[in-house]
């Protein structure tokens, strides 16, 4: 069961990291799964044929707490959803591509969130093709919203990744990168770590669909 969040205001927010510590992790392992959103994504990015765990989340506390890992190499999901229950934004956490770069020992490119999102549609278009269904709307591409810190990337919550305006709708990300060198006087579980805000797969599906619309940018 996934978390219905229609708000969370920054200080709940605060109130959730303070708590962490003591929160029961609850995942499950989805790299095999439907589920696996994140690692679809994942594999867009990174042809190789690395398989990473992913730690699915249904609990927000748990998914503020993660920190992905390259040894083991683990990723984390979580996926927010309308009061309906209804998939809206999917938010991965990865390796940054300089970790990637040593992990896989080639030179890995620089991670988009806003080509994983282009990716996403492109896969809800094949499987509307293949339910011999057409998009009712194109779904045009802003560029990625970039933030340097966590506080930044996790406000506000939920993340609006769709919008209606002028008459089209509009798909962005937000992208947080931390090199594993960064100057940056974060701890070290923070560095090395690229997390992204995402147009989760159903919702990109609804939307072309036309089942649904996405509201004005809040």
């Amino acid at each position: 069961m996934k978390t219905n969040l229609k708000a969370v205001s920054w200080g709940a927010l605060l109130i959730l990291l303070s708590a962490c510590d003591g929160a029961k992790e609850r995942y499950e392992n989805a790299s095999s799964t439907s589920e696996g959103n994140c690692v679809n994504v994942f594999h867009f990015w990174l042809t190789d044929s690395l398989e990473p765990v992913n730690k699915i989340h249904h609990d927000l506390k748990s998914f503020i707490k993660s920190k992905p890992s390259a040894d083991p190499l683990v990723i984390h999901q979580y996926t927010a959803t309308d009061e309906q229950g209804h998939d809206q934004s999917l938010s991965c956490k990865f390796k940054s591509p300089d970790v990637m770069s040593q992990l896989t020992q080639r030179s890995v490119a620089p991670a988009s969130c806003l080509s994983m999102n282009r990716e996403i549609v492109s896969r809800a278009k094949q499987r509307l093709a293949g339910e011999g269904k057409k998009p009712t709307r194109e779904l045009q591409f802003v560029d990625d919203e970039e933030v340097s810190l966590g506080p930044f990337y996790l406000r506000p919550w939920p993340y609006q990744v769709a919008y209606e305006q002028s008459g089209n709708t509009y798909v962005r990300a937000k992208s947080l990168m931390v090199s594993a060198d960064s100057w940056m006087p974060v701890p070290d579980s923070f560095k090395g770590t690229f997390y992204c805000h995402l147009l989760s797969p159903g919702y990109a599906y609804d939307l072309l669909l036309g089942v649904t619309s996405a509201p004005p940018l809040g």
